[in-house]
């Protein structure tokens, strides 16, 4: 399992059951079409696409989100540095936890105005992507949450992650 895998599984979660195409996809995740063809078969591998549908398992995204993400894509938090704001701090956090410069995270990038302890984001391309997709984003931070957050700030996500995943069962 790459991380790629995981951030082309979110971006077909924000995406929801609406048909979709290779290009649309990859350029929205700025990949190239047979990066995400690749990251489709490996997750049809794992079990967690199901390619004769072309959606994913919905059930096993959730588990492996949930209870495996932390172990398999670990991550600690670095030196406070400029940055777009990711975990707790996040914009898909802002009903749940007052903004706190003192413990924010970060994806770094030193054009932005925001400061927090830096994390590395999950793939490289999750920030370009998330500043076009604010479904994308808040996913990705939930992820972030998961590997990083502390229990209340993973409860929180566990709770958005299960509606991400409820919206996705419907059908547009």
């Amino acid at each position: 399992m790459k991380p790629q895998e995981i951030f082309v599984a979110l971006k077909l979660l924000a995406y929801g059951r609406k048909p979709w195409n290779y290009e649309e996809i990859a350029q929205s995740l700025k990949i190239s079409p047979s990066n995400l063809h690749r990251s489709v078969k490996a997750l049809a591998f794992s079990g967690l696409f199901i390619e004769e549908y072309k959606c994913l398992n919905n059930s096993l995204l959730e588990e492996f989100l949930l209870h495996g993400v932390k172990v398999v894509f670990p991550v600690k938090a670095g030196g406070v540095v400029r940055g777009m704001l990711t975990a707790h701090s996040a914009p898909a956090f802002k009903d749940s936890f007052k903004p706190n410069p003192q413990d924010a995270y970060v994806w770094p990038d030193a054009n932005s105005e925001n400061k927090g302890f830096s994390v590395e984001p999950l793939y490289k391309a999750a920030p370009a992507a998330s500043s076009l997709d604010a479904d994308l984003y808040g996913l990705l931070a939930c992820v972030d949450v998961l590997r990083i957050g502390k229990a209340r700030e993973r409860n929180i996500a566990v709770e958005l992650l299960k509606k991400a995943f409820a919206d996705y069962g419907k059908l547009p």
